[in-house]
């Protein structure tokens, strides 16, 4: 048995208690024996007081020594009387000695009278003197008796105490003093060991309890770790990974690419920073859905994953922009075999649900030390890189340039000035005639947007609508430009008739936004104007947008009357049979088709059939870019209803168009060979 110190002081303090008591009760028993003892000697002594006093007054009286000595020697036979004498009034002694010494003596001294009528006279005096050594002998052995005896009984009461002790608290106590020391987190995770006896806690006292709770303690306890390493592993997973694509996230690559840096200007290595994105995602996205854009997202990280070597780095930076950092590339054509790699794995088709699909990269490189010592500069420059690939028609990759450094200013630049327009309403609006082709009556404008200041006079959209597109700044353009077209629409259709109609260009990326015909039909109320009095013009680029807010807002705008014009018809990917599907009422024939008009015969055959096409489904036909008079005697013969261009008027600002249809009375008549001040008309 283990030494055990609970156990020891228990049974010390059992001894203790019990010797206590023990000694207690033996003092108290051995007390009342002595008592009792003495007692019976007491009586003894009052017996002879009674029973020979007056015997031996009588007898020394009549002088009968012989009686009296025999008297004497009675009382000496006396049990515990050690020693008798009597001395009578004569100094005559009677004595009888049982023993030769008296350890214990105690004596009673008795006066002897004799009565005489009624005066009682003194003959002598009785001394007797007990011996109480027995009384005290059997005192003693009484007592070694009893403590013997009661000292067997307490350390048999004791032991049988402290073996139900040990059973029923000592040996649980060590059982959870062991469970306790040789506790530790890694002894949780076998919660099937069983750390006590099943008959240790299937009680209700107090220490089944106990145990109990030590056992639900470290279940609890291993399930708490459990949930709190589990809520750590995902903290670290979301500070870390991309929560799609479980790539490594923006912050953990900018700071691995910190350290990568450190080591690589240490040890005189190369690294190259890859800018990637996915063709057309957003097409793909809006077209089949974002859940379908998640699982391209997830099979394009895998595939991108898997093409860089262990020690580089593939990151997701949030949309469908991805980043890689190769390190150490020593051989000189390192890169080049990663981007011949992911070329190679995207030219295998994506299984996408029911789908099957093709997508390419556009990739921007950036080199250390090449193009930068530093995260920032090595990322703006691999961005201004993947922007120029897409600039080359995209599915191919621009490692960085110092003149892209430049462009990438110009573009900054251009986005700075463009909000200092937006804020000070630099824009304004140019209107181009649409004319009736069969009564040749100017039915209506297109308004052209155009960016004016003092200092660089008039700029010319395609310098700044493809960037504001891009960063979002065309929404409010596209709103301030809205409030003079809608202003300038109820001027004339109040100057020339309600007929007089306004068409209006209205971007992809305005058309998405969930609040463009909510902010469009307040401006109308703020006018008062007729839906009829515009047109909004979109790009057929909007069909491809099916499950996008553009066809809803499309929808909404059919339903408040207002008239949709499709352009650059055919020079996009729509399918004819969206024309039917979406609530267009016009289709512009774009002026790319009519370049080459008459002369081309195959030019003049594809114009001839879409303005067939359109009248057959009841679309009304405009032809933009009329530009000579064979190309405008072209679309009359083919029954064209609407033309515009050059040919009849170029842009003018709204000064200039109103001053030009005083002049011509809003009627122009093309069959003389001039047509005079329809040529000088404003750019």
């Amino acid at each position: 048995m283990r030494s055990q110190s609970l156990a020891k002081k228990t049974l010390a303090h059992i001894l203790l208690i019990s010797s206590a008591i023990t000694l207690v009760i033996i003092c108290a028993q051995v007390y009342s024996d002595y008592n009792a003892d003495l007692s019976v000697i007491n009586e003894r002594l009052d017996n002879i007081e009674r029973s020979y006093v007056s015997s031996i007054a009588k007898q020394t009286w009549d002088y009968s020594f012989d009686a009296l000595k025999v008297t004497i020697e009675g009382i000496g036979q006396l049990p515990d009387v050690a020693y008798v004498k009597f001395i009578n009034n004569e100094e005559t002694e009677f004595t009888v000695s049982n023993l030769k010494e008296i350890k214990y003596p105690k004596e009673r001294v008795y006066q002897v009278d004799y009565m005489t009528g009624k005066n009682a006279v003194n003959v002598g005096v009785l001394t007797v003197v007990v011996d109480l050594a027995d009384v005290y002998e059997r005192l003693i052995n009484k007592s070694i008796f009893i403590a013997s005896s009661q000292a067997i009984k307490t350390f048999l009461v004791s032991a049988f105490i402290l073996y139900f002790i040990y059973k029923l608290i000592i040996s649980r106590v060590n059982k959870a003093t062991d469970f306790a020391d040789s506790f530790s987190l890694d002894s949780l995770t076998n919660l099937e060991k069983q750390d006590f006896d099943s008959k240790d806690i299937i009680g209700s006292d107090e220490l089944s309890k106990l145990l109990k709770a030590m056992t639900h303690m470290k279940k609890q306890l291993k399930e708490e770790i459990s949930k709190r390493e589990e809520d750590q592993r995902k903290l670290f997973e979301q500070a870390t990974y991309d929560s799609l694509t479980k790539l490594v996230n923006r912050k953990y690559a900018l700071d691995k690419l910190e350290l990568l840096l450190i080591h690589a200007k240490r040890f005189k290595h190369s690294l190259a920073v890859i800018y990637l994105d996915i063709d057309h995602f957003k097409d793909i996205n809006d077209t089949l859905g974002h859940d379908f854009g998640d699982e391209l997202l997830k099979l394009a990280a895998k595939r991108i994953h898997d093409t860089v070597r262990k020690g580089d780095i593939a990151c997701r930076l949030g949309g469908d922009e991805f980043l890689l950092i190769l390190t150490n590339l020593n051989a000189p054509n390192g890169i080049e075999i990663v981007l011949d790699k992911l070329e190679e794995c995207f030219l295998r088709p994506l299984q996408i649900f029911e789908h099957t699909v093709y997508v390419s990269l556009s990739i921007g490189i950036s080199l250390y030390p090449v193009d930068g010592s530093s995260v920032r500069e090595l990322i703006k420059h691999a961005d201004i890189a993947l922007y120029s690939a897409k600039k080359a028609g995209r599915n191919c990759h621009r490692y960085f340039e110092s003149k892209m450094n430049t462009w990438a200013e110009k573009r900054l630049e251009m986005s700075s000035r463009l909000r200092t327009a937006i804020s000070k309403q630099e824009f304004t609006i140019y209107c181009q005639p649409l004319l009736n082709i069969k009564n040749k009556k100017v039915i209506g404008a297109e308004a052209l947007v155009r960016w004016f200041n003092n200092e660089d006079g008039i700029t010319l959209p395609d310098s700044f609508i493809p960037l504001s597109e891009e960063n979002g700044l065309i929404v409010v353009i596209g709103d301030q430009v809205a409030e003079l077209v809608l202003a300038t629409a109820v001027k004339w259709g109040l100057t020339w008739g309600g007929q007089f109609k306004v068409g209006i260009n209205i971007s992809a990326r305005e058309l998405r936004e969930a609040s463009f015909v909510e902010r469009l039909t307040k401006q109308m109320k703020k006018y008062n104007m007729k839906s009829s009095s515009i047109e909004v013009e979109v790009t057929e680029r909007i069909l491809l947008d099916k499950s996008d807010k553009s066809v809803e807002n499309l929808l909404k705008l059919a339903s408040l009357g207002i008239k949709l014009s499709l352009d650059d018809f055919g020079t996009g990917y729509s399918s004819l049979s969206y024309l039917q599907k979406y609530p267009f009422n016009t289709l512009k024939l774009d002026r790319s088709f009519l370049t080459k008009v008459p002369a081309d015969s195959k030019s003049a055959a594809l114009s001839s059939a879409i303005i067939r096409l359109a009248h057959c489904l009841g679309f009304e036909v405009i032809a933009e870019g009329v530009e000579t008079e064979e190309q405008y005697r072209f679309l009359e013969r083919e029954g064209c209803d609407i033309v515009q261009g050059y040919y009849i008027a170029k842009p003018m600002s709204i000064q200039d168009f109103e001053e030009w249809m005083d002049q011509c009375g809003g009627t122009v008549d093309l069959k003389l060979d001039e047509l005079p001040s329809t040529r000088q008309a404003s750019i």
